[in-house]
């Protein structure tokens, strides 16, 4: 597989491109998100530790050519034909959380919002510890909804009260991130340290705008919280973030201390 790891590289300088300060310009959180109390139940407990991107152009090669094999074997499933998997944008990632080590692998979905991704969650093993599906499209009033799966099976369908945004808006906010600068990167240190991760993620891609609520939509209600015992991290919350790609993934990675 010839796919640069330019995309992941990209993204882990993007980690270091993200104001959230005091005196960062916010809007106000959609109806029924309060931008104020992090999602303890989703966000928080199913976040890495830490995160950053696979930089080893083998490695990365093995990864995606591995997600290609298991989905085209059936080890993996998806109600998504294998044409609408972009693989020549996967995000590969190494996490750790709470000691034990991962490997993500998040594929974008053709079709409908670019926020549409297939994540796969690997144990430190080798063996697929779970894996997720998340569309995302406009649904009813103009505003985001998404279907999702986990495992293979189909899970839920959550229409968020969050104005939908054409590819062209997406792409809008992926910039204003990449437009950030380097001193950046201590102010995102520094708010990190409250412990409000949700908050944290809510300043990501929109700059305390929707596509932070909207990542935390795609986790609350979809991972339930890990069993201590095995420290699971959600493939459903590791696909919102690193669907964003370059234009948000290393900033989101920022908020669970990057690496």
């Amino acid at each position: 597989m010839k796919k640069s790891i330019k995309h992941g590289l990209v993204s882990a300088l993007t980690a270091m491109t993200v104001l959230v300060s005091a005196g960062a310009v916010t809007q106000a959180a959609p109806q029924g998100v309060d931008p104020t109390e992090p999602c303890t139940d989703c966000v928080q407990e199913n976040a890495p530790d830490r995160a950053r991107p696979v930089t080893d152009q083998n490695e990365y090669d093995r990864a995606v050519s591995a997600v290609n094999d298991s989905l085209r074997s059936g080890q993996l499933k998806s109600p998504t034909d294998i044409n609408q998997f972009d693989f020549d944008k996967a995000t590969v990632l190494e996490i750790e959380k709470e000691g034990d080590q991962f490997q993500t692998v998040t594929i974008p979905l053709k079709g409908n919002s670019p926020l549409s991704n297939f994540t796969v969650v690997y144990n430190h093993d080798g063996s697929v510890s779970n894996y997720a599906e998340s569309q995302f499209y406009e649904g009813q009033d103009g505003k985001f909804a998404i279907d999702q799966w986990s495992n293979g099976e189909y899970q839920q369908t959550k229409n968020l009260d969050i104005d939908y945004m054409s590819d062209d808006e997406v792409e809008s906010e992926f910039a204003k991130v990449r437009e950030q600068s380097e001193p950046m990167a201590q102010a995102i240190r520094e708010e990190r340290g409250v412990g409000k991760v949700a908050a944290c993620l809510a300043t990501v891609a929109g700059i305390g705008g929707p596509l932070g609520y909207v990542i935390a939509g795609a986790c609350a209600g979809s991972c339930v919280s890990p069993d201590p015992a095995t420290k699971t991290v959600c493939a459903a919350c590791i696909g919102a973030y690193a669907a964003l790609g370059a234009g948000g993934m290393g900033a989101a990675a920022a908020c669970f201390q990057l690496w």
